[in-house]
């Protein structure tokens, strides 16, 4: 039973990662995304 819990708390944790893991590359690309489009924008308006 008990090794069944942690198994299932190992799983859990993996997933927690996972999803962080995720959650972070999304965001980064998001982040260089804007920068580009902010960067653009200032391309336009400096020019």
């Amino acid at each position: 039973m008990n090794c069944q819990k942690n198994s299932k708390k190992i799983k859990e944790k993996m997933v927690a990662i996972s999803l962080n893991s995720f959650v972070c590359e999304v965001f980064s690309h998001t982040v260089q995304y804007i920068a580009q489009l902010t960067n653009i924008k200032y391309n336009i308006l400096i020019d």
